[in-house]
């Protein structure tokens, strides 16, 4: 994920060449303080959502622009391990301040618990 890059991105359907030029778009004309629509990425499993997310990520890296990339379940079972401690709280500021958050598998989370029961 660290190598990933948009010109990496197989482009074989339309509907991923319209998330990758979207997410291009976004990644190279993002300014810090400047209000900016965001983007929701969904699809099947294994389509390349968080590979694209991490191009993401490391297109602003380039530009010197701060990103988190967080993986929604560990996520929230790290907050949950830590809610009594200031790793909790410096985790939370971070997500809170940092100028693009990036959340993949946002819901499945709940998934997790459906299954584990």
């Amino acid at each position: 994920m660290l190598q990933a890059s948009f010109d990496q991105l197989e482009t074989d359907d339309l509907g991923r060449i319209e998330a990758i030029e979207l997410a291009n778009t976004f990644a190279s004309t993002y300014e810090i303080g400047k209000r900016m629509k965001g983007l929701y990425l969904y699809g099947s499993f294994g389509v390349g959502k968080t590979y694209l997310l991490a191009a993401m990520a490391n297109e602003l890296a380039q530009r010197h622009i701060a990103s988190f990339l967080v993986y929604v379940p560990e996520f929230v079972r790290s907050l949950k391990s830590s809610l009594q401690t200031d790793a909790f709280q410096d985790t939370i500021e971070y997500a809170k301040q940092v100028p693009v958050l990036m959340l993949d598998d946002l819901g499945a989370e709940l998934m997790f618990k459906l299954v584990a029961r």
